[in-house]
């Protein structure tokens, strides 16, 4: 399948963390296997392509679900079509969709998930309009990759280091479900999130898009990054 991969509105820092276990030996974290699905990442010229055309896609495994993040004038602006076989098509249905910020635009994190029991799918097709598209194979259903725990949604104001960092409550970020602890920090891996090149909503509204998409449909027990920093320079906890 065709992945493209745009710059984005944040910059994303990860530590990545070591566990220590009975005897000092270190047992590294292991990254949920449902990452490793394939992407389709859409914006501009090829985006408005893509969802005149329909194309099929053929993902690399099956899968049983489709996360779905899209900027759009409504949340019925999409369609999906999914098929095991590449020959009998499932009806066109607009995602389901779990969360939503309006700002210049709508900013939508949704999902198509199969029927519980149903074959999984190989293919999948997309069509209606849309001005940034992401799509995600997914490997697990929604009910069976679910972080739980308690945690609190941060301070107001943060100084780390001499520089300031607007906090999680500064972003309106949900409260965490992580309880674990994150053991020794040993590294920091930086890259580019997958959203729109030129951004036309709030930095605070697209973290709450992604932190949405991440729990409610990756089942992540809270945002995946530490830290973000959007194009004003401005720094956030995640």
């Amino acid at each position: 399948m065709t992945t493209t991969t745009y710059s984005a509105l944040l910059l994303a820092l990860a530590g990545c963390m070591v566990g220590e276990e009975a005897g000092g030996q270190q047992d590294v974290f292991e990254i949920h296997a449902d990452v490793e699905g394939g992407v389709l990442v859409l914006e501009g010229q090829e985006l408005t392509a893509e969802l005149a055309a329909s194309p099929v896609h053929e993902a690399g495994d099956e899968f049983v679900r489709l996360g779905v993040i899209f900027d759009a004038e409504s949340p019925t602006a999409l369609e999906l079509s999914v098929s095991f076989d590449g020959d009998s098509w499932s009806e066109w249905v607009s995602p389901t969709v779990h969360h939503v910020e309006q700002e210049t635009t709508g900013a939508f994190v949704a999902q198509i998930e199969l029927e519980e029991g149903s074959t999984h799918a190989r293919y999948y097709r997309v069509r209606g309009a849309a001005t940034f598209l992401r799509i995600e194979e997914m490997i697990f259903s929604q009910s069976e990759n679910v972080e739980t725990g308690e945690g609190d949604v941060g301070v107001s104001a943060l100084d780390v280091g001499g520089i300031a960092v607007e906090a999680r409550s500064s972003w309106g970020a949900r409260p965490s479900r992580c309880s674990s602890s994150l053991g020794k920090v040993y590294r920091m891996a930086i890259h580019h999130t997958e959203s729109p090149t030129l951004d036309t909503i709030s930095p605070a509204a697209r973290l709450r898009q992604i932190q949405s998409y991440h729990m409610d449909v990756k089942g992540w027990c809270d945002i995946g990054y530490h830290y973000l920093v959007s194009r004003d320079g401005k720094i956030w906890e995640g």
